[in-house]
């Protein structure tokens, strides 16, 4: 089998063949590992589960489920706080489900608001299937459900984006009015994040990556509101330099804690709100800021 192999590559015309299989396994090399293929398997990461544990009786948490178009159905969390002014929607990462980010929740209801956040399609107990598309239309879907069911005045929303939920959040901010927004370890744009991440991507097109891209364009120059921003120096996911972007390019008021945080902030770590440098301090005079 082995000789029958080296007289099939010998001579000029074996030669010519060990070209076109090279060329061929490249091709195929090629395909497989494109964008689409790839972030299939990497960019949204659910856990489904049948039920959730109940949480402290005094964060007042209500399991709801949103109805959106074709029979879709979201599951999220609604926390009433009693003495809130302003009510924030979380957009929350890529991976795990509701479970996963309740002290984000916790911090903003003991900073004061009241808080919706949902679970996109595939996480938790919602159904369908995640997409770049589909987060956009479940962003819709819950800001359509706090205005209308639970009939909250557009100008007492705060969005807050966690790392992935950004994208969800610039599409609401560039189609709604906008009080404020709260970033916790943002970017620009997917793609440039993935170009970054795995170098290799940076040989295929735009148009070879999932659409619609989820960033944020010129939303920051275009539109001026309040934004409190997280991000880690050291973050080995998304880069801190995407986001020191973003605030030079905000034209409202703006603050940003910038500092060695341990690594990627999926998710904000409540704390004491006599502590002040807590997340939940923090918040706290955020959103005093904005009355």
């Amino acid at each position: 089998m082995q000789q029958r192999l080296l007289q099939y590559f010998q001579g000029k015309s074996g030669r010519i063949k060990l070209v076109r299989l090279f060329l061929f396994a490249l091709l195929c090399f090629y395909v497989a590992l494109n964008p689409a293929v790839v972030l299939a398997y990497f960019e949204f990461r659910p856990i489904k589960v049948k039920q959730y544990l109940p949480d402290e009786p005094r964060y007042n948490r209500s399991e709801i489920s949103m109805k959106g178009p074709e029979d879709s159905r979201l599951s999220a969390w609604y926390f009433k706080n009693p003495q809130a002014r302003y009510t924030v929607l979380i957009h929350h990462g890529q991976a795990g489900n509701l479970s996963h980010y309740l002290e984000s929740a916790h911090a903003f209801y003991d900073a004061g608001a009241s808080v919706l956040l949902y679970d996109y399609s595939g996480y938790g107990k919602s159904n369908g299937q995640p997409s770049n598309k589909q987060l956009l239309q479940d962003a819709e879907t819950a800001y359509q459900f706090l205005t209308v069911e639970l009939n909250t005045p557009k100008e007492q929303i705060v969005q807050a984006a966690i790392s992935m939920g950004h994208g969800p959040a610039y599409s609401l901010a560039r189609n709604h009015p906008v009080k404020a927004m709260v970033l916790v370890s943002p970017y620009k744009s997917l793609e440039s994040v993935w170009r970054l991440r795995l170098p290799y991507l940076n040989c295929y097109p735009s148009f070879c990556f999932p659409a619609p891209d989820l960033a944020c364009n010129d939303l920051f120059q275009c539109k001026a509101f309040p934004v409190l921003m997280f991000h880690a120096s050291d973050d080995p996911i998304l880069p801190v330099e995407q986001a020191d972007e973003i605030y030079r390019e905000c034209r409202g008021q703006k603050t940003f804690y910038r500092g060695p945080m341990g690594g990627h902030l999926g998710c904000l770590t409540a704390g004491a709100r006599q502590d002040p440098n807590s997340a939940t301090a923090l918040c706290a005079r955020f959103l005093t800021s904005l009355n």
